[in-house]
């Protein structure tokens, strides 16, 4: 009687078996533990062989169960192209180094949620196989939290904690100073987006005899990433006073959304005192920017500077300038005229843009010839557009939520501090993303233009 298809495969993979357990030369191993993967970097996943075995004359598979789909096929020495399903199209390649030693990566470019699941290395000669099988669990660290206050009520002050684009679902604190743990609301909330990541809503009622300085810590259980956000509140706080003077405090601690960093509020009883410092710093910063200038010494030779210096666009057409120290020869960057040692510094920048882009500050020292990443590795912290999304140009490159891609952008350099700050201008000042950076040297506005693109000083 003929074998049915079914059959004939299962029958296929009975022999082989047998032939594994009988004459066997090699073992594949994976690793023991879960590999991590940030979301949108790149990510390889690698097993070996056991001894190491050139693996130039076998068959190496690389299978996603979840998705039941190959994702790499490598035979006769050379990778074979396969039929993958839309979502990893252009994203796996076969990691060559290690080949000749038995060790077998596959890289996945721009790591994504639906790719968390399981993986199958198989290896198979013309006489046996083997297979290890590797967890990917994809995860993503969020926004620095935002603690405002919602609702005064009976002597008591409601504050509530936000943190987005977490995964999976992270675990949120709320500390007293010295690291006692408050215990969480009952309607703390944990909401899945549209996109996958988590956002955290954590509510927490506090009275005069709470302690004045309180954290929410927002963390990712798998890599022990978290971020953190403090307020201190005076006990004076709690006393009775004016409503007139009740509402100007919760104005003001509700401006805390925008700051990832300390707001201090301090009542005293015939005389309220309110001390912002960072964001009262920042506001008064914002209401008169600094005039910044471009330095046409600087800029790559297919930049156009404008006859007063305020913008800057890309021309296809090089331009034959010398080309001095200060000029960078390779990335389409300029610098602004304007340098900084000390202080604090706002400015504002309009993108006209169809490409990508970047603002932000750099160290006097940058690279200025040949190639250079735009990463603080770099000595440049920079935030812009690059492949049509808004991200800040570091590494690994947080996750940013917008409904539109910011056009007019606010820099905030806080030298001593070491901070350096943007600013959604249209969205009413909506905190995109800070640095930390201990500055060392001199710094000054960085640009990077793309095709396409006009960035223009706005004072």
């Amino acid at each position: 009687m003929a074998l049915n298809t079914r059959s004939l495969h299962l029958f296929w993979f009975m022999v082989l078996d047998l032939l594994a357990s009988t004459s066997a030369k090699f073992s594949v191993l994976g690793p023991q533990f879960p590999v991590i993967a940030v979301v949108g970097t790149d990510t390889i996943l690698m097993c070996r062989l056991s001894p190491a075995t050139n693996v130039q004359d076998l068959e190496v598979r690389w299978v996603s169960d979840r998705q039941n789909s190959i994702l790499s096929l490598y035979r006769g020495g050379k990778e074979v192209d396969v039929r993958q399903i839309p979502q990893y199209q252009g994203r796996t390649k076969l990691v060559r180094d290690g080949l000749e030693g038995g060790s077998i990566g596959l890289l996945i470019r721009s790591t994504q949620l639906s790719d968390e699941g399981e993986y199958r290395c198989f290896v198979q000669s013309q006489t046996f196989y083997d297979q290890a099988t590797l967890e990917l669990k994809v995860v993503a660290v969020g926004s620095t939290p935002n603690i405002h206050v919602e609702s005064y009520q009976a002597g008591a002050i409601r504050l509530v904690c936000k943190s987005g684009g977490w995964y999976p679902e992270p675990e949120v604190m709320w500390q007293k100073h010295g690291g006692e743990s408050l215990p969480l609301s009952s309607d703390y909330l944990n909401t899945p987006l549209q996109d996958g990541l988590f956002q955290v809503d954590s509510p927490l009622l506090i009275t005069g005899e709470s302690s004045k300085d309180l954290s929410c810590v927002v963390r990712n259980r798998f890599t022990n990433q978290s971020k953190e956000a403090v307020i201190s509140i005076a006990e004076p706080f709690f006393r009775k006073i004016s409503p007139s003077a009740l509402g100007l405090a919760i104005i003001l601690a509700t401006l805390s959304a925008f700051s990832p960093l300390l707001v201090c509020f301090i009542f005293k009883e015939h005389k309220q005192k309110v001390f912002l410092s960072r964001e009262v710093d920042f506001r008064r910063a914002a209401m008169k920017p600094e005039t910044v200038t471009l330095d046409p010494e600087t800029g790559n030779p297919d930049l156009i500077v404008s006859p007063d210096l305020k913008s800057v666009t890309r021309s296809d057409v090089k331009q034959d300038l010398p080309d001095g120290p200060k000029r960078f020869s390779s990335a389409r960057c300029i610098l602004g005229s304007n340098t900084f040692t000390s202080g604090n510094h706002y400015w504002e920048v309009l993108v006209e843009s169809a490409g990508d882009w970047a603002v932000g500050c750099t160290r006097e020292s940058v690279t200025r010839k040949g190639l250079i990443t735009l990463t603080p590795d770099d000595g440049i912290w920079s935030a812009g557009v690059t492949g049509g999304q808004y991200q800040v140009l570091a590494n690994p490159r947080p996750p940013l939520f917008f409904n539109n891609n910011p056009q007019k952008v606010g820099v905030y350099l806080e030298y001593e501090r070491g901070c350096l700050s943007f600013y959604n201008v249209d969205e009413e000042m909506d905190h995109i993303y800070t640095f930390r950076v201990r500055f060392t040297e001199m710094v000054m506005p960085f640009f990077w233009v793309g095709s396409g693109v006009e960035i223009k000083i706005c004072h």
